[in-house]
C-alpha cells in the first residue's frame, strides 16, 4: 500500500502533507501485522498525515501511540455525547487530551452536538471538533458551496 501511495504522489506531484490516512484504533489493537506497521511508518516517512479514528474504543497504549506516531487522534463519540452529564467522561476526555498533547498529537472530538460540549472541549484545549453542531454531513457539492460561502463572508468582513 505505502509503495502505491508513494508512486501516486511522485506521479502526480501532490503534496504528501495534504493526504490524510485514517485508521481506526481497533486495527492497532489487533495482533500487530508487520505489514501494517511497515506501511504506516513508510507513509509517515513520505510525509503523509496519519489520523487515529475512534480513539477510546480499543486499548492502544501510550507506547503504541508513540510507535505509530499519528499526527492526530479522534476521541470517539461515546465519550463526547455524555460530557455534560457524566463526570467520568469529562475525566477520560481530559486525560486523553492531556496525554495526546504531551505526545505532540492533535486531538479532535467526534460527535459534538451542542455549544456547551464545544465550550467544555475548548476549555480542555481540544484542537478540533466535528459533529452536527458545526455542520451536518455534506455531499461534495454542498461542501464546495459551504467553502465558497465562507470565502465570501471572509472577503466581505475584510473589505467592510
Amino acid at each position: 500500500m505505502a509503495e502505491s501511495v508513494g508512486e501516486a504522489l511522485r506521479r502526480t506531484g501532490a503534496d504528501p502533507h495534504c493526504l490524510v490516512v485514517e485508521v481506526t484504533e481497533a486495527i492497532l489493537t489487533e495482533p500487530v501485522d508487520p505489514n501494517l506497521a511497515h506501511n504506516l511508518r513508510t507513509l509517515r516517512e513520505l510525509g503523509v498525515q496519519l489520523n487515529l479514528d475512534h480513539y477510546g474504543t480499543g486499548a492502544v497504549s501510550p507506547p503504541q501511540l508513540h510507535r505509530y506516531a499519528p499526527q492526530s487522534l479522534k476521541i470517539d463519540r461515546p465519550f463526547i455525547g455524555p460530557l455534560l452529564r457524566d463526570r467520568d467522561c469529562v475525566r477520560v476526555t481530559t486525560a486523553i487530551i492531556a496525554m495526546a498533547r504531551t505526545l505532540g498529537i492533535r486531538v479532535i472530538a467526534e460527535g459534538v452536538e451542542t455549544a456547551e460540549q464545544l465550550a467544555l472541549l475548548q476549555e480542555q484545549r481540544c484542537d478540533g471538533a466535528q459533529g452536527h453542531y458545526l455542520s451536518k454531513a455534506l455531499s461534495w457539492d454542498e461542501c464546495l458551496e459551504w467553502i465558497d460561502g465562507r470565502r465570501e463572508t471572509a472577503t466581505a468582513s475584510r473589505a467592510g
